[in-house]
């Protein structure tokens, strides 16, 4: 019998598929949807910037001009790898917002700072460089909606990868005997608030190696 993994987020069938194998049959279910906002800002004396979001490079490749000798602070490969096909590179890449504070503050004196954003971010970043003397700022540029879906279909794992997502899923769905996945530790702490099942967590923090987990948890 096929394991059947649901993933709370829309992927490629094709490559998770390939990367899970045929003992697995895997669905999607979207829980989350991205609504740009107008951009009209001024980059003003901002060199330094934060991105958390392969969203966020989407969102503000076609309206933002980064001046010269920008360096950029990014969570997560995937970031990274979509702002060196702008041909931007990242001085630093981290799993999560709480260990990239540490390297921001371990690598680079204090700054005036600018994240670009989501409407869902953690304060974890704003705390944390705001204390080490950053000047810190925000700005939002898309917003995060949640589609409040229902599930319909009985499934042995699902998997989870924000907050939000979290969120949106247990407005009308709850965890019941499936196992838990969670893409990193902010997802596993939402998800701990709904469920006792066991949660669990990428050590890296990224898509590549959750899939490598799920494939483990079931083939041993």
């Amino acid at each position: 019998m096929k394991h059947r993994i649901l993933f709370t987020k829309e992927l490629s069938k094709e490559y998770i598929q390939q990367k899970l194998g045929a003992d697995f049959e895997v669905s999607f279910l979207k829980l989350i949807d991205i609504v740009p906002n107008p951009i009209n800002f001024e980059i003003g004396d901002f060199h330094h910037f934060i991105i958390t979001s392969v969203n966020t490079v989407k969102v503000i490749q076609h309206h933002v001009i980064f001046p010269k000798e920008s360096r950029f602070y990014v969570v997560g490969d995937k970031s990274a790898k979509a702002l060196s096909s702008l041909g931007i590179e990242a001085e630093i890449v981290a799993k999560n917002a709480e260990q990239l504070a540490e390297y921001i503050q371990q690598k680079v004196k204090p700054v005036p700072i600018l994240h670009f954003c989501s409407s869902k971010a953690l304060m974890t970043l704003e705390e944390k460089l705001g204390q080490a003397g950053f000047q810190y700022q925000q700005e939002v540029v898309y917003r995060t909606v949640a589609c409040f879906p229902i599930l319909e279909k009985e499934v042995d794992a699902l998997v989870f990868f924000s907050p939000s997502g979290v969120e949106s899923f247990m407005k009308n769905n709850k965890v019941n005997q499936e196992q838990v996945f969670s893409i990193g530790k902010t997802t596993q702490k939402a998800l701990q608030k709904f469920t006792q099942n066991k949660i669990i967590k990428s050590n890296e923090e990224n898509l590549e190696d959750l899939l490598q987990v799920i494939k483990a948890t079931y083939n041993g």
